[in-house]
């Protein structure tokens, strides 16, 4: 297990380069890759698809201070950093569009010492336990949350959150979900309004816009996330797309078509799309996805394809009535045990459909909870 690991980090780092297929070689089974990539968890809140820290970014974006740290692990993996407590204790949180809760590691498996709610003076520990696989047992507690260090970018008053006896994975301090149902309704433990702690710092006084930005990509430009505004470079290229207008609590907007290369995999209007940052995995309906794996040949129980890209094309999805890109970069994986053989990151989702960063990475992201939409721009640089 030890040596697959290792040959998936290498891979990551290398998965832009052609590597011809040797038949000589077995392919490892599905399920060791899926206990690697994306282990089961559960979906309603905590991050899907973990993956392993294999590359850094420190990059920081707008002269007022408004754009995080974000820290890059393998493809389409974001981390950002946040402040909690008094004094504030630092710690980088996965941020997750398609779950609704932050919840801490105790244990220090991450950047930091975990948290530590005695060492707070203004956090309180609810009555309330916690549990939840992977993370294990662990409580809620309340405290003020913030963005920076300086108290710029802070939460008005103490927020609702879980704190874990347990890590998630490869050494991260935590999840941070950011789905837009969190911003419509409170824990049903909170004392406090406004419990999604996003919710009150984009409302505070410091932020002109109530708005989030990402910027996920593939190819080693500064990646970022920024809150209160998007960027004005962006400003003019940015189509926003209103979330269906249905029931569910996720960051979903309404497919009109999807297409791989000419032939028409989706036509329309075809249900909705999730946009979730935690998903570094595309999703079809079982129909379209047979008909992509007819397409190309590939191995629909596997979900592998020889690692010659330039056979593949892209996926071209309408939303809107406009057309967006989804590059091959952005949905294969080199990974094996044994030799060059690469998976597919498109999954049989049977009735449903996720864009998710496979879609995202490919554009400057706005998500815009108060006007219950999600904006798409070209990258600029």
């Amino acid at each position: 297990m030890h040596l697959i690991m290792i040959f998936a980090l290498i891979c990551a780092f290398s998965y832009a380069y052609h590597v011809p297929v040797d038949q000589g070689y077995n392919v490892p089974s599905r399920d060791a890759y899926n206990d690697y990539i994306h282990p089961s968890a559960p979906r309603d809140n905590v991050a899907r698809r973990k993956t392993s820290k294999n590359q850094h970014s420190d990059r920081k974006r707008s002269a007022d201070g408004s754009a995080n740290n974000v820290f890059l692990l393998q493809k389409n993996n974001y981390y950002v950093t946040i402040y909690i407590g008094s004094p504030p204790q630092k710690f980088n949180v996965f941020l997750d569009t398609g779950s609704y809760e932050l919840v801490i590691s105790n244990t220090g498996s991450g950047s930091s010492g975990g948290f530590n709610c005695g060492s707070s003076s203004t956090c309180k520990v609810q009555n309330v336990p916690y549990g939840h696989v992977p993370w294990g047992e662990g409580y809620k507690v309340y405290d003020n949350v913030c963005l920076d260090p300086l108290g710029k970018y802070c939460t008005t008053q103490p927020v609702s959150f879980s704190v874990a006896n347990g890590s998630y994975m490869f050494g991260d301090d935590g999840v941070w979900g950011v789905t837009i149902a969190s911003f419509w309704k409170d824990s049903t433990t909170s004392l406090y309004p406004n419990s999604q702690p996003l919710n009150q710092i984009l409302q505070n006084k410091n932020c002109p816009r109530p708005t989030f930005s990402v910027l996920m990509n593939n190819y080693q430009l500064p990646e970022w996330w920024s809150y209160c505004y998007a960027e004005s470079n962006y400003e003019q290229g940015i189509v926003y797309i209103p979330k269906a207008d249905d029931e569910t609590d996720s960051w979903d907007v309404e497919i009109q078509a999807i297409y791989y290369g000419t032939d028409t995999l989706l036509q329309g209007p075809y249900g909705n799309g999730e946009m979730d940052t935690g998903n570094n995995h595309m999703g079809l309906p079982t129909q379209a996805y047979n008909q992509f794996f007819d397409i190309i040949g590939g191995d629909t129980d596997q979900q592998t394809y020889g690692c010659d890209q330039g056979s593949l094309l892209d996926f071209i999805v309408t939303l809107n009535g406009v057309n967006f890109t989804i590059p091959v970069a952005n949905y294969i994986d080199p990974f094996s045990a044994d030799g060059p053989i690469c998976y597919l990151r498109v999954d049989d989702a049977e009735t449903n459909t996720g864009l998710n960063s496979p879609l995202l990475s490919n554009y400057f992201n706005v998500f815009d909870p108060y006007n219950n939409r999600v904006g798409l721009a070209p990258l600029t640089f």
